[in-house]
């Protein structure tokens, strides 16, 4: 860390909750073209426009990212973090919207896009995303509607 950033206050806990004119966000950058998209933190801002903007200003000093992807907290669904890694499920369809799937590789790792699915809800979007992505190799599921999803 620079010189710089270590005499930054410092601090222990959570981030605070939005306040009432406020969402909370949750960001992950992209340090290469191509590479996947890695949760990196979270913040809060008023609107998108401004949640894009803090995160690029915030995240982009503590690494070089040629992307951001950034979404509501509050549309988030997350799955249960298991000990061992998941196994497939069995769950299918095609109805419903799309989603984006994140997977965490390893307890106390970061989030990871690892793909799309198209689920009618969060909990069934869950089940698809395990049914599709689950390998042997990842603990935990998050999915979000694609279309709260901002890329930039």
């Amino acid at each position: 860390m620079s010189k710089i950033r270590q005499q930054l206050i410092q601090h222990e806990g959570d981030l605070p909750p939005a306040t009432p004119d406020t969402d909370h966000w949750i960001v992950y950058t992209q340090t290469k073209k191509g590479a996947a998209f890695r949760w990196a933190g979270s913040l809060n801002a008023p609107d998108q426009a401004l949640a894009v903007q803090f995160a690029g200003e915030h995240y982009g000093l503590d690494e070089a990212c040629v992307a951001l992807l950034v979404h509501p907290a509050r549309v988030a669904v997350d799955g249960p973090c298991g000990i061992d890694p998941l196994e497939a499920g069995d769950a299918s369809g095609e109805d419903g919207v799309p989603w984006c799937v994140f997977g965490l590789p390893r307890r106390g790792g970061n989030l990871v896009v690892v793909g799309t699915i198209v689920a009618p809800c969060g909990e069934t979007a869950l089940d698809r995303a395990t049914t599709a992505f689950a390998n042997g190799r990842i603990v935990q599921f998050r999915v979000v509607p694609e279309d709260q999803v901002i890329i930039s």
